[in-house]
């Protein structure tokens, strides 16, 4: 592995409708943070950011986007820190 750094920018805007038939990759835990936005707006701008990163990060390190854990858990306080 080399020392490069990505830098993915992605518009959420046009991106939406994609996203939107890509949440079968999304986690049951992202899944039900999905559904406690209380804004639509709030709401598609998740949807849209995590299929981004789990797509963008599937291909890079040639894994499967669904399959992609991650973790919220705090080491440093001991505390989950996922909003909302």
């Amino acid at each position: 592995m080399d020392d490069s750094i990505l830098v993915v920018k992605a518009v959420l805007g046009p991106l939406r409708s994609w996203a939107a038939t890509q949440t079968h990759v999304l986690s049951a835990a992202e899944q039900s943070r999905t559904d406690r936005y209380r804004f639509d707006r709030d709401r598609s701008r998740f949807v849209v950011s995590r299929v981004v990163l789990r797509t963008v990060l599937g291909r890079y390190l040639s894994l499967d986007a669904g399959g992609i854990a991650f973790d919220d858990w705090c080491y440093r306080c001991s505390r989950h820190h996922a909003k909302p």
